[in-house]
């Protein structure tokens, strides 16, 4: 799970508008409020996290979906794109719920990631997280060499706590790795990791760049010891 810049320099308009709210926001289902700010929260998000999911850096989007050229005035103007994801708020707490009459803070931008739908839905709906953990991922003090470490298990590649971490900030760590989704989906890893490989073994892959999991590589001492069975990927 990578650090993630969450400074909103192209949805100006959503910012200022964001900024100005004193008291509960509109609920994010709100009609209104979508027409008006929606657009400019995803593709803002997407262009803070390089289109990348917040917590797997599954690919969700095309990087030319949120080029700097499709905002104007502080709005984005290019068409909604063909995108993977969902809006997801950190600290669930902070969201209205569908029978509340009114919002809570539902549009705060400090806590709004594009998470991949399935890691959403299927893994973390179910768990609320401060949005004070040192593990999130905007954090300015956030890095996610200080927590994980990588393991290789049946040729899958998994985030864990690092074993030199105090006990009580392993067992957080441990547990944000599984409420937040990060090992979901290895098998879309894996085979992007056999796509890079098989660019290595033809000589090409200092030309190629990485675009997904880069945490992943970084983790592995820049794909040197991702080791598994190369006759997959011949």
């Amino acid at each position: 799970m990578r650090k993630i810049d969450k400074t909103c320099n192209l949805s100006v308009a959503y910012r200022d508008w964001e900024a100005s709210i004193e008291g509960n926001h509109e609920k994010f289902t709100d009609s209104a409020t979508r027409a008006k700010y929606y657009k400019d929260v995803i593709m803002q998000l997407f262009y803070c996290q390089q289109g990348l999911c917040a917590y797997t850096e599954r690919l969700l989007c095309d990087d030319l979906n949120f080029d700097v050229s499709k905002w104007e005035e502080g709005k984005y103007v290019g068409d909604k794109p063909e995108f993977e994801g969902q809006v997801e708020h950190f600290d669930e707490s902070l969201k209205s719920k569908s029978g509340e009459p009114e919002g809570r803070k539902d549009w705060l931008w400090a806590n709004l990631f594009m998470v991949h739908s399935d890691t959403n839905t299927k893994v973390k709906s179910s768990h609320t997280i401060s949005i004070d953990s040192p593990l999130k991922p905007d954090r300015v003090d956030y890095s996610p060499f200080d927590f994980f470490e990588g393991s290789i298990v049946q040729e899958r590649f998994f985030f864990n706590a690092k074993e030199d971490l105090e006990e009580d900030l392993k067992e957080e760590v441990e547990l944000m790795i599984a409420y937040l989704g990060i090992n979901y989906g290895t098998l879309p890893k894996k085979r992007y990791i056999e796509l890079v490989k098989r660019n290595a073994i033809f000589s090409i892959l200092e030309d190629y760049e990485i675009i997904e999991y880069t945490t992943t590589f970084e983790l592995f001492d820049q794909r040197e010891q991702l080791t598994f069975n190369l006759d997959e990927v011949i």
